[in-house]
């Protein structure tokens, strides 16, 4: 199981290979210094075992290296997460076993998800700067505004 970046290859490939290191050593053993032979590798395990797990963060259509080495869904393999800010599934039906595609909030809704999260309360809805966190900042993003709501309330406690 791993959570890995896709706006960059070259982290993406990075972060794959750190997590097998971690997790599957004996895949990349021997390989830590030659990334692709390292990437071959964990392609051909990912391929070959069903029993993992991977959330895939901010992935498109030129995440090259997320859709060379992720096996499509077409046969029994793991399980893959995936979020982009750009529509995928016009171009990537053989990855797309089921899709669930999440459109942006309106703000009123992320207002409410995160009175729902209990980490703002009726004195926060006039703060014009919650407005632009939200809208430009966070483009109004369910996972974003949950993953804000819960970190919030993780590191400050309810109403702050």
């Amino acid at each position: 199981q791993g959570w890995l970046q896709a706006s960059s290859d070259a982290v993406f490939r990075q972060q794959l290979i750190d997590l097998f290191a971690t997790h599957q050593p004996s895949v990349v053993r021997g390989l830590e210094h030659d990334a692709k032979s390292a990437i071959a590798s964990i392609k051909s395990w990912l391929r070959s075992n069903s029993d993992w797990f991977l959330f895939v963060e901010d992935a498109s259509l030129t995440s090259s290296t997320v859709w060379d080495i992720l096996p499509t869904m077409q046969r029994d393999c793991g399980r893959v997460l995936m979020t982009s800010q750009s529509e995928l599934s016009a171009d990537l039906g053989h990855f797309t076993g089921s899709h669930v595609h999440l459109k942006p909030f309106e703000t009123a809704q992320s207002v409410e998800l995160l009175q729902k999260i209990n980490v703002l309360d009726d004195t926060d809805l006039g703060r014009p700067e919650l407005v632009t966190l939200l809208k430009e900042r966070l483009g109004n993003l369910p996972l974003s505004v949950a993953m804000l709501g819960h970190l919030a309330r993780n590191l400050e406690g309810p109403n702050k």
